[in-house]
């Protein structure tokens, strides 16, 4: 601070020793400091962490969200003048997140021995769905505008993303009329499964079973009706929709759907696939692996009208061989090694049954399976 002219000095006291007399003041700057660490204020309480230390981030600690990729978290602190003069006319304080700027204020002037609180809603953006580390720091009086302080002050804590993420999977509780779903087999739908509410407009009845295997909640949070909808879809039409509620972490549910579709039945090979959030609603789903248009459910009818119609039932066996078959010379064919198709085999005339080297021929077990997908029966 300026200081008025000092009076001449006097006369010594001592002429001897040539000792004056000078009028002083002290003029130590202003000293800011931020002394013990940060809060996260949550919409419903405060959390403190000091400074050096570690804090989760979950869901319930979130601000606010304009999407689930732009996730914003208020952090609070308090400044404290700690010197002997007046911090200011003002001075600029940045938050930072792994280096980046995400907030950025002005305060002043503040006066000795005063503090000051300071807020800020800084966006952080998408979160991360495993842990990983990240930096916050303070920078306090980044642009050196608070005067002669004992300068800039740089605070940090870490902080981390923890319990982010939606996980739908569907489980094997699936249905179809009666008959419970296989993925990957061909269904082969008779009377008692398939319905008909008008002529030429066949109906079925479906139950599908969803699993949140993640850590949050499963919602359309950005929705004024927080639910999202299923869309069911015969041959790649849409034959029936669901509106479906929250499912919170760990849960399960079968929810009913009804198909109709303008279309006889006849003896050909149909796709039935169900889309899980058709309009991609659920914030921050990790993954989806419930069916979805390219995996879908094949089915055929072998009703009583499709018989009459066509001559004959529609469903059709569908014969394939395993992954792997056993050659050897073992009674017991669990004994027998293991070979996949395709693959390379060496066998000696140790393996054989029966050898015969006059011809140099030999004759081994062999064991192999099949599997039939299709709906019809051989």
């Amino acid at each position: 601070p300026h200081l008025p002219s000092p009076p001449p000095p006097k006369p010594p006291h001592d002429t001897a020793s040539h000792t004056y007399d000078v009028v002083y003041d002290t003029c130590w700057p202003a000293d800011l400091v931020v002394p013990d660490g940060i809060h996260l204020v949550t919409p419903t309480h405060k959390v403190f962490v000091p400074w050096g230390g570690q804090q989760c981030l979950d869901p319930t600690h979130m601000w606010s969200a304009t999407n689930q990729h732009n996730v914003s978290f208020s952090f609070e602190y308090t400044m404290h003048n700690v010197g002997f003069a007046t911090a200011g006319p003002d001075w600029q304080n940045t938050l930072q997140l792994d280096g980046e700027a995400l907030g950025i204020s002005r305060h002043g002037p503040l006066a000795r021995g005063g503090a000051l609180t300071a807020a800020h809603v800084l966006p952080f953006g998408a979160p991360d769905y495993e842990p990983k580390a990240h930096t916050l720091g303070l920078h306090l009086n980044s642009d050196h505008s608070a005067g002669p302080t004992s300068g800039p002050v740089h605070k940090t804590i870490t902080v981390m993303y923890c319990n982010w993420g939606v996980v739908v999977k569907a489980d094997n509780s699936w249905t179809v009329g009666t008959q419970s779903v296989s993925f990957g087999r061909t269904m082969c739908l008779r009377d008692a499964d398939v319905g008909e509410s008008v002529p030429g407009e066949f109906q079925l009845q479906m139950t599908y079973g969803l699993v949140n295997s993640g850590p949050q909640e499963a919602r359309a949070y950005f929705t004024q009706s927080q639910r999202w909808v299923d869309v069911g879809r015969v041959d790649g039409n849409v034959t029936g929709t669901q509106t479906a509620p929250t499912l919170p972490p760990g849960g399960s549910r079968s929810t009913p759907l009804t198909l109709r579709v303008l279309t006889p039945a006849d003896d050909k090979v149909h796709w039935l696939t169900l889309t899980v959030d058709n309009g991609r609603e659920i914030a921050w789903l990790q993954q989806s692996t419930a069916v979805t248009a390219d995996k879908g459910i094949p089915f055929r009818f072998c009703t009583n009208k499709v018989i009459a119609d066509h001559g004959q039932c529609g469903c059709r066996a569908n014969l394939s061989a395993g992954a792997t078959f056993k050659i050897g010379r073992a009674a017991n064919s669990s004994l027998l090694p293991v070979a996949h198709w395709g693959g390379r085999l060496c066998l000696s005339p140790q393996d054989a049954n029966k050898v015969n080297y006059n011809w140099m021929t030999a004759q081994f077990r062999f064991v192999h399976t099949e599997e039939n997908a299709g709906g019809g029966g051989v």
